[in-house]
């Protein structure tokens, strides 16, 4: 079947696209809920409002494309790749996550409790503002990353490297931080979180 490029859809139900190659399309306020999406791949894609809950996106690649504001709670995302994406706002929640890999990016504001991320290299990724509690970082590359008001609530962080990521307002000091690699800079920020005088 011929890819689909270049399309702009609204308010529209699919579930069984046929086609599982896009480009440069839109979607807005579409519902893919319990879509059949699974080895779907996108490139400079926009998905603005949509609700994919339940989709079967596992073995999916998305380059450069957006997901803004969208429902991905209880949706299968085992093995599936975002490179470069726009995550803004997303909610994840239910989520199966297990292989997921990211690659750069946007994930500010998502709603990502409990995410298993342990391992991975989110080097420079946006998490402002992103709700992370409960999630295994543990031994993740985080290296300037920005973490700025990021919720990490019982996240798991030993052995995670933070250099060079900006981490105000994330509490990191309520964390477990044994092996937790971090900078000059991060450590007098945490040393003034703790009431500490360096001297």
């Amino acid at each position: 079947m011929t890819p689909w490029s270049h399309r702009v859809v609204t308010d529209a139900e699919i579930t069984d696209p046929g086609v599982l190659d896009w480009s440069d399309c839109t979607f807005e306020r579409c519902r893919f809920v319990h879509a059949d999406l699974a080895q779907l791949r996108t490139r400079r894609c926009v998905f603005v409002d949509c609700d994919l809950s339940g989709a079967d996106l596992a073995g999916s690649r998305h380059d450069e494309s957006s997901f803004v504001s969208c429902s991905l709670r209880a949706a299968d995302l085992r093995s599936a790749a975002f490179w470069r994406c726009r995550m803004t706002g997303s909610d994840f929640v239910g989520a199966t996550l297990e292989g997921l890999q990211i690659a750069g990016g946007d994930w500010s504001w998502v709603n990502f409790p409990a995410a298993p991320l342990a391992g991975q290299d989110l080097r420079e990724v946006k998490l402002e503002g992103a709700y992370l509690a409960n999630s295994d970082l543990r031994d993740a590359d985080l290296r300037h990353a920005n973490l700025v008001g990021a919720v990490l609530t019982r996240a798991q962080i030993t052995g995670a490297d933070l250099r060079g990521a900006l981490i105000e307002g994330t509490e990191l000091h309520t964390l477990h931080l044994r092996g937790v690699r971090i900078d000059a800079r991060q450590l007098r920020g945490l040393a003034d979180m703790l009431g500490l005088v360096v001297d």
